[in-house]
């Protein structure tokens, strides 16, 4: 990995050579003593972005800084920081967010060493700057004063995201006693139907058994059952995500694409097509699997025509590999675009009433839990085609470590 220039060679490379101090062409003082204080080792500066990736960079640099990363890859003492600074844009004080006494391994190739991190939000630039300084004497009581208060900073971030993460279970809990009472009552109400015609028919015979209908009845009270136990295993997968983690592993995202198709091809006269740059990644190969095996599924079953074509592409972005599941099908009305997400909603219940309707729900749901996004766009019914765009992260932390 090719080293991020140091902030004396950048200065010295726009400014021109240093003139000697005390001459008359001495440089400006605050430029020549960050010079000086670059020279002795003494600090570091990072720009970030509004997103926390790291723009640019000078100083003394922490190990395994990449232009473009976010900077907890780089600092790993910023994990879990990211809602506090990110408050530094909204406070009116310009009081930077300041970690103290903090071991940082540096790029050239020093042991680890300590610094003072102060991280300030510069609105003119709409940056923010993280200055690194180097900690000459420790074990102050004003160092230890600082130690204390970064520990009970962080014991806020910890409750403030355990907090988040209750509201975020209420909200589940309250969808998932919505899908109870509303969407599993369905075939519920159809078994209830089904029996009291039995006990009519069984109660109004008096000579001889209508087996025909007693048949007919008794496979359709098996068909809802089977979709009622259908629907429980689905919404017990979809509140699953989130909970159970799949350790990051390498992934032939070429292979296993081959591997969906092969299992749709037999199935359909569609055209399934594959396109696009499909690299080995360090991912979650199984909710991978989920995510494109849903949505090319999905596009085949939907399908209004037994002829037609299914393309499947895949294009690196900066920090993203961005797949596209497309086909020629009658489209998705935009009234439906958002409600396709939600569980158990059903555009064509008629044409497929043995789907539970999670399949998209449980694809959203995968994505996002992983930091991903995707969306869907369609120009329904002035004309055919449905594309799902999903934003696939490049680099995933292990929650399984």
């Amino acid at each position: 990995m090719p080293q991020t220039p140091s902030f004396v060679a950048v200065s010295e490379a726009t400014s021109g050579a240093r003139s000697p101090r005390g001459t008359a062409a001495e440089v400006d003082p605050t430029i020549d003593a960050a010079l000086a204080l670059a020279e002795q080792k003494a600090f570091g500066v990072l720009w970030l972005d509004p997103d926390l990736r790291v723009v640019s960079a000078g100083g003394v640099l922490p190990d395994g800084l990449i232009i473009g990363d976010h900077v907890s890859d780089a600092l790993i003492p910023l994990i879990g920081l990211d809602s506090a600074i990110l408050a530094l844009k909204t406070q009116t004080a310009a009081e930077p967010l300041r970690l103290t006494n903090t071991a940082v391994m540096t790029s050239d190739g020093q042991q680890s060493r300590r610094f003072n991190i102060d991280i300030f939000w510069n609105h003119p630039r709409q940056r923010f700057l993280v200055l690194l300084g180097m900690i000459f004497m420790q074990g102050s009581p004003t160092a230890e004063l600082d130690q204390e208060i970064r520990r009970r900073r962080l014991i806020e971030q910890d409750l403030a995201a355990k907090s988040a993460e209750y509201v975020r279970i209420n909200q589940q809990l309250e969808e998932f006693a919505y899908v109870i009472s509303h969407d599993l009552n369905a075939p519920l109400r159809a078994l209830r139907y089904l029996t009291d015609d039995l006990k009519a028919s069984l109660a109004t015979t008096k000579t001889s058994i209508d087996t025909e209908f007693l048949h007919r009845t008794a496979g359709e009270i098996a068909g809802q059952t089977r979709r009622m136990s259908k629907m429980l295993i689905d919404l017990l997968d979809y509140s699953r995500i989130g909970r159970v983690h799949d350790a990051i592993e390498p992934v032939q995202t070429r292979a296993l694409i081959d591997d969906v198709m092969s299992t749709l091809r037999p199935a359909t006269k569609l055209d399934l097509i594959v396109l696009g740059e499909w690299p080995t990644l360090e991912t979650a190969a199984a909710p991978l699997d989920v995510v494109l095996r849903n949505l090319i599924e999905n596009a085949v079953k939907h399908h209004d025509r037994e002829s037609g074509r299914i393309e499947v592409t895949a294009a690196i972005e900066t920090r993203h590999i961005v797949f596209r599941i497309t086909d020629d099908g009658r489209g998705i009305a935009e009234e439906w675009q958002k409600a396709i997400f939600e569980p158990f909603r059903k555009i064509d219940d008629a044409h497929h009433p043995e789907s539970s309707g999670i399949g998209l729900a449980l694809v959203k749901k995968t994505v996002e839990s992983l930091g991903g996004t995707i969306e869907v766009t369609s120009g329904a019914p002035v004309e055919r085609g449905t594309t799902f765009t999903v934003h696939w992260p490049l680099k995933l932390r292990n929650k399984a470590e």
